[in-house]
């Protein structure tokens, strides 16, 4: 006598054949697999093509609803908010750092202020007569722009990170304003303003202390200018009084 037995379940892709029944009764059980096998199938790619066709519908359209006449779908706003951002940080590296300067190996702060008697020097080769006015402007726009950028950046490099260099520049700046040209005082402005800078004496320090903020970045190193300017002057006049 042979029996054929058929352990099945719908994830299963084989049947287990054991004999000891009647070749008939094993038939019947064998056709009875195939047939419930043939109905799990159907149901399985019906069920696929369900989920898929819900998913397609979900891309198109999370919640037709709630979505109204004007609205772009949510993940298309994401995507040019995501694009946005990116750029506005990219942007505010670039200017923060003094378009690169800033990520010099070693002493950053020093060819920030390289960057500003640079565009000094540009400025005083090509228009000299406006110098001061351009100076001013560029005093007060990197002011708002440097803080903007602090801002940008401080989330992935931290507060006051040594990459910042656009408030050396403004510092710079801000020393060379109203004085005659001439290579020692340009020298002498750029190594009196990183005396201060470096320094951080007569209330600097407490500046970016007491208000730890992107401002305060910008505003220690307006400081040290204002300090490096005063003694500028002081060594002018003396230059001029007793040389």
């Amino acid at each position: 006598m042979i029996r054929v037995s058929l352990h099945s379940h719908p994830s299963d892709t084989c049947s287990c054949l054991r004999t000891s029944a009647p070749i008939e009764l094993g038939l019947v059980n064998l056709e009875n697999q195939i047939l419930r096998e043939k109905q799990y199938k159907r149901y399985t790619r019906k069920k696929a093509y369900t989920v898929e066709c819900l998913c397609v519908s979900a891309r198109k359209n999370t919640s037709k609803e709630k979505t109204l006449p004007n609205q772009k779908p949510l993940y298309l706003s994401t995507k040019k908010h995501y694009l946005y951002s990116m750029l506005k940080l990219k942007l505010a590296k670039i200017i923060g750092t003094s378009f690169g300067f800033g990520y010099a190996p070693v002493a950053p702060g020093t060819f920030g202020t390289l960057f500003g008697v640079l565009i000094y020097l540009a400025i005083q080769f090509t228009i000299p007569e406006q110098i001061n006015p351009i100076l001013i402007a560029l005093i007060l726009i990197s002011t708002f722009v440097g803080t903007w950028c602090c801002k940008m950046t401080e989330p992935e490099w931290g507060h006051d990170s040594g990459k910042i260099v656009l408030d050396e520049s403004l510092g710079v700046w801000i020393t060379l304003l109203f004085v005659p040209f001439q290579w020692w005082i340009v020298i002498a402005a750029f190594v009196l303003f990183r005396f201060f800078d470096i320094l951080k004496p007569l209330g600097i320090k407490r500046i970016d202390e007491g208000m730890h903020s992107p401002a305060s970045v910008m505003l220690d190193d307006a400081l040290a200018g204002v300090y490096a300017w005063i003694t500028l002057q002081a060594v002018i006049w003396i230059q001029n009084a007793y040389f």
